[in-house]
């Protein structure tokens, strides 16, 4: 392409950036832009240079509008656009969950998410303690917070991230004590066995239909939403094992509309929907059955209606997944009849009761955090009681040395 005075190339002031010609006759117009780069292509240098003019004032516009943007709003939107793809249903649920109800209600809520000072941050954590929520849920709130503004770090949108100063405050210092993890005693195990096993009289059917896959979970450990995913594909009858992949959780339905639910509900769409997905740590686990979780399966399997490879194993009477909330209410009944000691909990207390027994036979934790799908971490903190007791036992056994202090 000739150059004619129209397109030729100007030398642009220091800090204008640059123009330049590429071979097949475009022109590319490079400058720096609150320190990154950017690019507009055109047929000439008044194009180009017309362009990046109305560029500048596009970003100018983004940047006057992100000033203006609250912190609730940011961070509905980071949520939206950035951890929507990264994390799993359940999660996503229960982040859009801390920040709806956290971070929303509070006064750094409605100010510019720019401006917010780690003393803010510090108010509001503080705000939260009064308000006495759990240790859990501010932490989940403070998680939130950091992640959100180290992101806008790490993407130059804010110089300095006041997260750095916020510290996390421990167990001790929030007002709503840590609830303790409730259990079943050896006792409460032998009363709950006997009552769930129950057949019906003249029916030789069983009398919970959960039953025996209550008592399989207290000997396996098995999370509620792993139980729910288990297919009897995954049970391995001859070699006494099972595959724990895969995990169904209830998830909220993103496309049912709450304004409007008589519509909802003649369509068919549910507030929320049950989704499968990996184990809560993405790994698989293959668990040796021991004689009480085989003998459970084993009945399960006798009185399953559906027993397919494919077929749910905790399947409702028409062989549709179940749900928390029904398995909560066999188990709750069954605990009434047998008179436990714990009365009224949630499904987690079998995985707890299966914990108390491992814990009991002074394994090390790193076999058990395996066994339970826990980080070592994770299963020390959960689990505290019963390091704790098991390091006093430990001690106990010291005891048992014949050693003589001689006290002058």
């Amino acid at each position: 392409m000739a150059k004619t005075k129209e397109n030729a190339i100007p030398k642009l002031p220091y800090g204008e950036g640059s123009i330049s010609l590429r071979k097949d006759g475009t022109y590319v117009y490079k400058k720096n832009i609150d320190k990154k780069p950017v690019f507009v292509y055109g047929k000439s240098v008044q194009e180009v240079m017309r362009k990046m003019k109305a560029k500048e004032k596009e970003l100018s516009e983004k940047q006057i509008e992100d000033i203006k943007e609250t912190l609730s709003d940011a961070m509905h939107e980071w949520l939206k656009n950035y951890k929507a793809n990264k994390l799993k249903a359940s999660s996503y649920d229960r982040l859009e969950c801390t920040i709806k109800n956290q971070i929303d209600p509070s006064n750094i809520a409605k100010m510019r998410w720019q401006i917010i000072t780690s003393d803010n941050i510090d108010d509001f954590i503080k705000e939260l303690i009064d308000k006495e929520y759990s240790w859990s849920t501010i932490k989940k709130a403070y998680d939130a917070l950091n992640e959100f503004y180290n992101y806008m770090t790490d993407r130059k949108k804010i110089a300095d991230n006041p997260m750095i100063l916020v510290e996390m405050p421990t167990k001790e210092n929030v007002k709503k004590k840590v609830k303790a993890i409730e259990f079943f005693t050896e006792e409460d195990i032998v009363k709950f066995i006997n009552e769930a096993s129950k057949l019906m009289k003249h029916r030789n059917r069983p009398k919970y239909a959960l039953g025996f896959g209550f008592i399989f979970m207290i000997f396996t450990g098995i999370r509620a939403g792993e139980a729910i995913a288990l297919r009897w594909g995954d049970i391995d009858f001859e070699n006494k094992t099972v595959m724990i992949n895969k995990s169904i959780e209830r998830v909220i339905n993103r496309e049912y509309d709450e304004s409007n639910p008589e519509l909802m509900k003649k369509k068919g769409i549910t507030k929320y929907i049950d989704k499968e997905d990996t184990t809560k740590t993405k790994a698989t686990r293959l668990l040796a059955l021991n004689k009480h979780a085989y003998e459970a399966i084993t009945q399960m399997y006798k009185y399953a209606k559906f027993k397919e490879p494919t077929d749910l194993v905790f399947a409702t009477e028409t062989g549709v997944c179940n749900n928390i909330s029904n398995m909560t209410r066999s188990l709750n009944a069954i605990q009434e009849k047998a008179e436990t000691s714990v009365q009224n909990s949630g499904l987690h207390v079998l995985r707890h009761t299966n914990a108390s027994l491992l814990f009991k036979k002074n394994l090390p934790i790193e076999i058990i955090a395996s066994l339970l799908g826990h980080s070592v971490e994770v299963c020390r903190e959960t689990y505290l009681h019963f390091v704790q007791e098991q390091k006093a036992e430990a001690i106990q056994k010291l005891d048992a040395y014949n050693f003589e202090i001689n006290i002058n």
